[in-house]
């Protein structure tokens, strides 16, 4: 019997299986996104962390996602920001800008493919990460 966990540590979605752990070898399809939840500045407050980065989606239901961006240091704040122009958020925490590129794209692609996102700019990455996008090589 298998119970996935979220494993943190080193920025990699991991397995219990057994009393072992195991990476799983796609984990970027594994990504999970913590939500939707109401947003709202109290929600934000209560459910995101402060001062960490990662990748938040914003929708005006909470089967729809209209909006894929990321945040590098600050996460809390840039969600809480769109307060009143979106009804429901998603976040997924980062370790790095590193991750927090590559979780971006790894999001924007599959909204993308789910259609209906207000901006069809592809992610661009941070100043200082020499990365390419893992799903389409931009």
């Amino acid at each position: 019997n298998i119970v996935q966990a979220r494993l943190l540590v080193s920025g990699y979605i991991g397995f219990q299986a057994v009393g072992r752990d195991f990476v799983s070898p796609d984990f970027f399809e594994e990504a999970l996104l913590r939500g939707p939840y109401l947003l709202r500045p109290l929600q934000v407050d209560i459910s995101v962390p402060s001062r960490v980065g990662g990748v938040y989606c914003l929708g005006k239901n909470p089967r729809q996602v209209v909006v894929v961006g990321r945040a590098e240091r600050n996460l809390h704040d840039a969600i809480k920001s769109y307060w009143k122009e979106y009804e429901f958020f998603w976040y997924e925490p980062a370790l790095s800008s590193r991750q927090c590129y590559v979780d971006h794209c790894y999001h924007y692609h599959k909204q993308l493919d789910n259609g209906g996102l207000d901006d069809i700019t592809h992610p661009v990455p941070p100043e200082n990460v020499d990365a390419k996008c893992p799903v389409c090589g931009k």
